[in-house]
């Protein structure tokens, strides 16, 4: 039988495992926001849109609320849910099927600097309109146009807003 005692330094051990491992979550989850908000803000976007594509960032990739927990992004480093391109540089591979129903394939990358090349590219080519903006429905109108996602605006809107306050600068 096991003493009462042994039961609460079991409980203790398990307390400090578990709030161990929040903490590596935390810092891991805040590297991930600094490199991808330095790597916009070093693009030249500014600081609201850096920002969002942080927001952006933790939107997709999260499960259950948690940013950067999909499978996407722990097995292919692919932060935003992009596309394979055959012949990209930066992508190392197929990451899989999508699930949209059109046969597309998600894309892999060695890295999430490597994912930020991309994801830098893509912004650039269409500054001209998220240059101008400067709300998150905006953003998600944006990208809405750019056909990024299914989703309602307002849907994918009220999804960036959850991230987007908490986002580290």
């Amino acid at each position: 039988m096991i003493s009462s005692s042994n039961t609460i330094k079991w409980l203790l051990i398990s307390a400090i495992i578990l709030i161990c491992s929040i903490l590596i979550k935390l810092r891991r989850n805040m590297s991930h926001e600094r490199l991808i908000f330095d790597r916009c803000r070093k693009a030249g976007f500014s600081n609201f849109l850096a920002k969002a594509i942080v927001a952006q960032s933790k939107h997709e990739t999260a499960i259950h609320g948690v940013p950067y927990m999909s499978r996407q992004f722990i097995v292919n480093n692919n932060a935003f849910g992009y596309g394979r391109i055959k012949g990209d540089p930066d992508q190392i591979g197929d990451g899989g099927l999508h699930g949209e129903g059109d046969g597309g394939h998600y894309a892999k990358y060695q890295s999430l600097d490597k994912c930020m090349n991309d994801v830098i590219q893509w912004y650039t080519k269409r500054i001209h309109t998220f240059s101008a903006v400067n709300d998150l429905t905006g953003f998600a109108n944006g990208l809405k146009n750019y056909h990024y996602y299914t989703a309602p605006v307002s849907e994918y809107a009220n999804g960036l807003n959850h991230y987007y306050s908490n986002v580290i600068t």
